[in-house]
């Protein structure tokens, strides 16, 4: 979990919304449809809501769900977008945008300075929802095209009510001194945003999706400060417990081989100041990809992707969701051969799966959203019938309170 909300607080921002009630088990969620701009809200008792962001894809640019940053009580999106000419020879331009989802309007649009990037990312609203992050890339290093005096990148905090630039850092930032990535094209994404602390990992742009460090900036003394854990592949926190759930390689406990360019890890750690427990192994026929702190923290939903089967070569590449309770016990979720996604609510988890690979010559899709609590899982939403492609994602669940007094993980031998 990465933002914190008291129930209280949750209770009375999602009576605020048109279609939403406040009951038990308080939560809401948002899927995005890049291909339409739908953003579709599907509360807790299954009641939705549709909203139009005004975002058309169509016109050459691109802005998918990863590129939405939506507010901690739920009621704002805000997002960069390029605008790329038909004309070759000439420059991109960028718009900040924030959008009101209560009132339907945009409350922001203001030009931004970013030559071939910008983007908030989803976790990029500060904790009391005023602020938000933006990472910009203007050019590539030794870019002789670079205007003189605009930086190779850029990371700012701005204002979500009037769009004043409230901080930044740049490659010439005294702070950043010595580091290595500073001179070559990155973006640096935020993972958390909590008081005056931001947590952010170094994204080379351009590149195969690695990220090279993590580091906290408090942009009231300037400080940057490099931090474990945040950097790696499909990590998950828990503040309350400062627990860090993580993938990592083990050699000395048996791995399979991978079906495409992806690490091999075969265990799943949960990590404190204090130790680090060993908590799952994947065996030869499954590798560690995500993890998630759900039901309120007292469990952990792990992600993983099948190896290379030499008895069935031809197979495809599934994946596996299972929840591991925190005395050990292990639950499968979910099996399949195509994309799915798993996000945490208060009391539960939401489980988003696509169901039906594009139809030969059609691109037709199909999608769910499941909620789990306990071991029932109950179908909320399914895409309706469509004929075109259809690009949904879960991009946002409202967070929650974890349960006080948690006990530790069980660790294996």
């Amino acid at each position: 979990m990465k933002r914190l909300s008291t129930l209280a607080l949750a209770a009375l921002l999602l009576a605020l919304l048109p279609g939403t009630t406040a009951q038990e088990g308080l939560w809401k969620a948002y899927l995005f449809n890049a291909n339409s701009g739908e953003l579709l809200q599907v509360n807790a008792d299954g009641s939705q809501a549709s909203y139009n962001l005004g975002i058309d894809n169509a016109d050459g640019s691109y802005t998918g769900g990863s590129d939405l940053s939506i507010s901690p009580d739920g009621l704002r999106v805000a997002y960069c977008r390029m605008i790329y000419s038909p004309d070759p020879q000439m420059p991109a331009s960028a718009e900040f945008i924030v959008h009101d989802l209560v009132t339907g309007q945009d409350t922001l649009r203001q030009p931004i300075q970013a030559m071939q990037a910008c983007r908030t990312g989803s976790d990029s609203f500060s904790a009391d929802g005023t602020r938000v992050t933006l990472a910009i890339v203007n050019g590539f290093s030794n870019d002789p095209s670079l205007p003189t005096g605009v930086p190779l990148w850029a990371f700012q905090v701005l204002d979500v009510n009037n769009g004043s630039l409230v901080a930044s850092l740049t490659p010439d930032t005294p702070s950043l001194t010595g580091l290595s990535w500073i001179t070559d094209a990155v973006m640096l994404l935020t993972e958390q945003f909590d008081g005056d602390g931001i947590i952010f990992k170094v994204a080379r742009w351009a590149s195969e999706g690695t990220f090279d460090d993590a580091y906290r900036w408090n942009p009231a003394d300037g400080s940057v400060v490099a931090v474990p854990y945040w950097n790696a592949l499909g990590v998950d926190y828990l503040a309350t417990t400062g627990e860090f759930a993580v993938s990592v390689f083990d050699p000395a406990r048996p791995v399979g081989e991978p079906l495409g360019p992806i690490p091999l890890y075969n265990i799943a750690q949960v990590a404190t100041p204090a130790e680090t427990r060993t908590v799952f192994a994947g065996g030869i026929e499954w590798l560690l990809l995500d993890q998630v702190f759900v039901n309120d923290g007292r469990a952990l939903a792990m992600l993983m992707l099948s190896t290379f089967d030499p008895n069935d070569p031809n197979a495809l590449s599934r994946t596996r969701w299972v929840l591991l309770e925190r005395d050990g016990r292990v639950q499968d979720l979910f099996i399949s051969e195509l994309y799915s996604d798993l996000r945490a609510i208060p009391g539960g988890y939401l489980l988003f799966t696509q169901d039906v690979l594009p139809a030969a010559g059609t691109g037709a899709t199909s999608y769910s959203l499941r909620l789990g609590a306990g071991e029932a899982m109950q179908t909320l939403w399914q895409s309706p019938p469509a004929a075109d492609y259809q690009s949904w994602e879960l991009i946002w669940t409202t967070p929650y309170t974890p349960a006080s007094d948690l006990p530790p993980f069980t660790a294996i031998p």
